[in-house]
């Protein structure tokens, strides 16, 4: 094997730029619907504030998680969390959170992220 294709899953891949940044954006999406429901009184489609609270903590949880396993190098927890992000939109009926989790799934699946996980420098 070349020295190219051996070194191609050093670096992070853009995809999974983009699973971490999709990540993040879910958080400040809750934050923003909590500050509106919770705060403001604003009603939106029947959202109860403590139901998006829960979605919160559960989102800011599984991002530590998500870090944890990305530096580790673990695809399976990375998975895990991306599963169980969806599974927490469940209660909010949060249409927002199942597409994210279902894009961040597919994007696991790609060849580049899985040369990531598969990398095993010297």
């Amino acid at each position: 094997m070349s020295d190219a294709v051996m070194e191609s899953g050093k670096d992070k891949p853009i995809f999974l730029r983009v699973i971490f940044v999709l990540s993040a954006l879910l958080i400040v999406a809750a934050t923003g619907f909590y500050i509106a429901i919770g705060i403001m009184g604003i009603s939106i489609g029947g959202a109860v504030a403590s139901t998006i609270l829960y979605t919160l903590i559960g989102r800011i949880v599984l991002f530590g998680a998500m870090i944890y396993f990305i530096l580790n190098r673990n695809m399976a927890g990375l998975r895990a969390c991306i599963g169980l992000n969806f599974l927490i939109s469940i209660p909010g009926k949060a249409i927002i959170g199942f597409v994210v989790a279902a894009i961040c799934m597919a994007l696991t699946f790609t060849p580049s992220v899985k040369r990531y996980f598969a990398y095993r420098g010297s």
